[in-house]
């Protein structure tokens, strides 16, 4: 396989990811997700708000991911939006 065809986080081998910004993201994502499940966060999502299994139009939302394989890499910024925007809602928590 050609190396110009791996994710850039392969490339980089053993120097390193030396971007931080998107662990900075993938972390602050994290945060927000359990400041939710707990009714901590400031998007005011009580925990008696939020339900124990998935409502049927956030089961539905998940939709989005039914698409092709990407033939290029993509934005991991969009990735970590888009699975915290669609993904998160589905989850059990």
């Amino acid at each position: 396989m050609d190396a110009k065809a791996l994710p850039e986080i392969c490339r980089l081998g053993r120097s390193g990811y030396r971007d931080k910004t998107l662990f900075d993201r993938a972390r602050s994502l994290a945060f927000d997700y359990m400041d939710q499940v707990h009714g901590t966060g400031t998007g005011g999502t009580a925990p008696e708000n939020r339900p124990v299994y998935p409502r049927p139009w956030d089961l539905e939302r998940m939709d989005v991911f039914d698409e092709p394989l990407p033939e290029t890499t993509g934005s991991g910024r969009q990735i970590l939006d888009l699975l915290h925007t669609y993904g998160s809602p589905a989850t059990t928590a």
